[in-house]
Protein backbone atom coordinates (compact mmCIF):
# COMPACT_ATOMS: atom_id res chain seq x y z
CA UNK A 1 0.00 0.00 0.00
CA UNK A 2 1.17 3.40 -0.81
CA UNK A 3 0.22 6.33 1.24
CA UNK A 4 -0.45 9.55 -0.52
CA UNK A 5 0.67 12.55 1.41
CA UNK A 6 -0.03 16.14 0.69
CA UNK A 7 2.97 18.26 -0.12
CA UNK A 8 3.98 20.46 2.73
CA UNK A 9 3.77 24.15 2.00
CA UNK A 10 7.03 26.01 1.77
CA UNK A 11 7.07 28.65 4.57
CA UNK A 12 9.19 30.99 2.41
CA UNK A 13 6.72 30.95 -0.45
CA UNK A 14 3.52 32.97 -0.15
CA UNK A 15 0.54 32.02 -2.21
CA UNK A 16 -1.96 34.56 -3.38
CA UNK A 17 -5.58 33.61 -3.13
CA UNK A 18 -7.24 33.36 -6.49
CA UNK A 19 -10.48 35.28 -6.96
CA UNK A 20 -13.12 33.69 -9.09
CA UNK A 21 -15.34 35.81 -11.28
CA UNK A 22 -18.94 35.79 -10.17
CA UNK A 23 -21.25 33.79 -12.37
CA UNK A 24 -23.47 35.93 -14.60
CA UNK A 25 -27.17 35.85 -13.84
CA UNK A 26 -28.91 33.11 -15.74
CA UNK A 27 -32.27 34.83 -15.95
CA UNK A 28 -33.54 38.37 -16.13
CA UNK A 29 -35.51 39.73 -13.20
CA UNK A 30 -39.15 38.70 -13.30
CA UNK A 31 -41.62 41.46 -14.08
CA UNK A 32 -42.96 41.47 -10.53
CA UNK A 33 -39.62 41.29 -8.74
CA UNK A 34 -38.23 44.25 -6.79
CA UNK A 35 -35.20 44.40 -9.12
CA UNK A 36 -37.38 44.80 -12.18
CA UNK A 37 -39.50 47.46 -10.50
CA UNK A 38 -36.40 49.46 -9.52
CA UNK A 39 -34.99 49.29 -13.04
CA UNK A 40 -38.33 50.23 -14.62
CA UNK A 41 -38.67 53.12 -12.18
CA UNK A 42 -35.16 54.35 -13.02
CA UNK A 43 -35.64 54.04 -16.77
CA UNK A 44 -38.99 55.85 -16.70
CA UNK A 45 -37.48 58.63 -14.56
CA UNK A 46 -34.56 58.98 -16.98
CA UNK A 47 -36.75 59.06 -20.09
CA UNK A 48 -39.15 61.59 -18.58
CA UNK A 49 -36.16 63.63 -17.38
CA UNK A 50 -34.77 63.69 -20.91
CA UNK A 51 -38.07 64.93 -22.28
CA UNK A 52 -38.67 67.62 -19.66
CA UNK A 53 -35.73 68.71 -17.50
CA UNK A 54 -36.41 67.83 -13.86
CA UNK A 55 -39.53 65.74 -14.52
CA UNK A 56 -37.71 62.51 -13.63
CA UNK A 57 -36.82 63.89 -10.22
CA UNK A 58 -40.36 65.16 -9.78
CA UNK A 59 -41.93 61.71 -10.27
CA UNK A 60 -39.38 60.31 -7.81
CA UNK A 61 -40.59 62.75 -5.17
CA UNK A 62 -37.55 65.03 -5.32
CA UNK A 63 -39.56 68.13 -6.14
CA UNK A 64 -37.08 70.67 -4.70
CA UNK A 65 -34.28 69.19 -6.78
CA UNK A 66 -36.61 69.07 -9.80
CA UNK A 67 -37.46 72.77 -9.47
CA UNK A 68 -33.79 73.72 -9.07
CA UNK A 69 -32.73 71.64 -12.08
CA UNK A 70 -35.57 72.86 -14.30
CA UNK A 71 -34.99 76.49 -13.43
CA UNK A 72 -31.21 76.28 -13.95
CA UNK A 73 -31.56 74.53 -17.32
CA UNK A 74 -34.19 77.03 -18.46
CA UNK A 75 -31.98 79.90 -17.30
CA UNK A 76 -28.96 78.52 -19.19
CA UNK A 77 -31.11 78.12 -22.29
CA UNK A 78 -32.51 81.64 -22.06
CA UNK A 79 -29.07 83.17 -21.49
CA UNK A 80 -27.52 81.25 -24.38
CA UNK A 81 -30.30 81.68 -26.91
CA UNK A 82 -31.66 85.15 -26.23
CA UNK A 83 -29.12 87.17 -24.29
CA UNK A 84 -25.94 85.84 -25.95
CA UNK A 85 -27.59 85.17 -29.32
CA UNK A 86 -26.37 81.61 -29.70
CA UNK A 87 -28.02 79.22 -32.08
CA UNK A 88 -29.37 75.69 -31.98
CA UNK A 89 -28.03 73.18 -34.48
CA UNK A 90 -29.74 70.78 -36.85
CA UNK A 91 -28.04 67.66 -38.23
CA UNK A 92 -26.61 68.02 -41.72
CA UNK A 93 -26.14 64.77 -43.63
CA UNK A 94 -23.48 66.37 -45.83
CA UNK A 95 -21.43 67.21 -42.74
CA UNK A 96 -21.43 64.23 -40.35
CA UNK A 97 -19.60 66.21 -37.67
CA UNK A 98 -22.72 68.36 -37.27
CA UNK A 99 -24.33 65.41 -35.50
CA UNK A 100 -22.40 66.19 -32.28
CA UNK A 101 -23.67 69.75 -31.73
CA UNK A 102 -27.15 68.55 -32.68
CA UNK A 103 -27.04 65.80 -30.04
CA UNK A 104 -25.79 68.27 -27.46
CA UNK A 105 -28.66 70.64 -28.25
CA UNK A 106 -31.26 67.87 -28.53
CA UNK A 107 -30.54 66.92 -24.92
CA UNK A 108 -32.83 69.78 -23.92
CA UNK A 109 -35.85 67.64 -24.82
CA UNK A 110 -39.10 69.53 -25.29
CA UNK A 111 -37.28 72.86 -25.11
CA UNK A 112 -35.43 71.94 -28.30
CA UNK A 113 -38.63 70.58 -29.86
CA UNK A 114 -40.54 73.78 -29.06
CA UNK A 115 -37.74 75.86 -30.57
CA UNK A 116 -37.70 73.65 -33.66
CA UNK A 117 -41.46 73.94 -34.18
CA UNK A 118 -41.41 77.72 -33.73
CA UNK A 119 -38.06 78.21 -35.53
CA UNK A 120 -36.70 80.07 -32.51
CA UNK A 121 -32.94 80.29 -31.86
CA UNK A 122 -31.88 78.67 -35.14
CA UNK A 123 -30.73 81.90 -36.82
CA UNK A 124 -27.00 82.52 -37.11
CA UNK A 125 -25.85 85.76 -35.47
CA UNK A 126 -22.12 85.40 -36.10
CA UNK A 127 -21.66 89.17 -35.99
CA UNK A 128 -22.71 89.24 -32.33
CA UNK A 129 -19.68 89.39 -30.02
CA UNK A 130 -21.25 86.82 -27.67
CA UNK A 131 -22.33 84.38 -30.40
CA UNK A 132 -19.84 81.62 -29.54
CA UNK A 133 -20.53 82.00 -25.82
CA UNK A 134 -24.23 81.59 -26.55
CA UNK A 135 -23.55 78.44 -28.57
CA UNK A 136 -21.50 77.06 -25.68
CA UNK A 137 -24.29 77.83 -23.22
CA UNK A 138 -26.74 75.94 -25.44
CA UNK A 139 -24.39 72.93 -25.75
CA UNK A 140 -23.90 72.81 -22.00
CA UNK A 141 -27.65 73.12 -21.41
CA UNK A 142 -28.38 69.96 -23.40
CA UNK A 143 -25.42 68.05 -21.99
CA UNK A 144 -26.39 69.04 -18.45
CA UNK A 145 -29.85 67.62 -19.03
CA UNK A 146 -28.29 64.28 -20.01
CA UNK A 147 -26.52 64.29 -16.64
CA UNK A 148 -29.78 65.20 -14.89
CA UNK A 149 -31.47 62.21 -16.57
CA UNK A 150 -28.64 59.88 -15.48
CA UNK A 151 -29.02 61.22 -11.95
CA UNK A 152 -32.76 60.47 -12.01
CA UNK A 153 -31.96 56.94 -13.20
CA UNK A 154 -29.51 56.40 -10.35
CA UNK A 155 -32.01 57.68 -7.79
CA UNK A 156 -34.81 55.59 -9.30
CA UNK A 157 -32.80 52.36 -9.21
CA UNK A 158 -31.55 53.00 -5.68
CA UNK A 159 -27.89 53.48 -6.61
CA UNK A 160 -28.02 56.97 -5.17
CA UNK A 161 -30.13 58.36 -2.39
Amino acid sequence: MTSETEPTPDPNKTERPTAAWPAPPTTAPASGSPGFIRIARGVSAAVLGLLVPGLGHLILGRWIRAIILLSSILAMFAIGAFWMEGRLHLPNLKEPISFFPFMANAGMGVIYLACYLTRTAFAIHAEAPTYEYGNTFLFVTGLANYLVAFDAYDIGTGKKS
